[in-house]
């Protein structure tokens, strides 16, 4: 089972760290920075991946803002959302949308080894529980 994980961030350290924590899961990364690029490769290949990590951090639309636009076109796409801690609305906005996870982003990656698990864990068990359905089904 081949499985493809996007990456939106425009966050260098985020990526490095992410791709290095990653590698062993799968080897299929898709990195993009740009929220137009993100938003076309989710309008032109919808089927381009499994996966999605959102950082709010892009060039363009912040993640927050794009985030509704994905979950109408890719409704069960399953998406970690990373950023900040916002205010109310945004906050609410973002956990109505619909998302797998929602995780603070620490304001130093490379010294937050409990972030990069966590995010570690939760595509680990999504990619488990893939297979699973998959061997299931055949």
């Amino acid at each position: 089972m081949q499985f493809i994980i996007l990456l939106a961030s425009n966050d260098n350290s985020f990526v490095k760290k992410l791709q290095e924590t990653l590698r062993h899961l799968t080897k299929d990364i898709i990195t993009i920075s740009d929220s137009e690029i993100l938003l076309s490769l989710i309008f032109d290949k919808p089927s381009g991946f499994d996966f999605l990590i959102l950082d709010n951090d892009l060039v363009g639309l912040e993640g927050h803002d794009v985030l509704p636009i994905i979950k109408k076109v890719r409704p069960k796409t399953p998406i970690i959302f990373v950023g900040q801690k916002f205010g109310f609305d945004v906050d609410m906005k973002i956990a109505s949308s619909g998302v797998t996870a929602r995780l603070i982003k620490p304001d130093v990656i490379l010294e937050s080894t409990s972030f990069v698990r966590d995010i570690k864990n939760v595509v680990s068990l999504y990619i488990s529980k893939s297979y699973n359905l998959e061997k299931n089904n055949q």
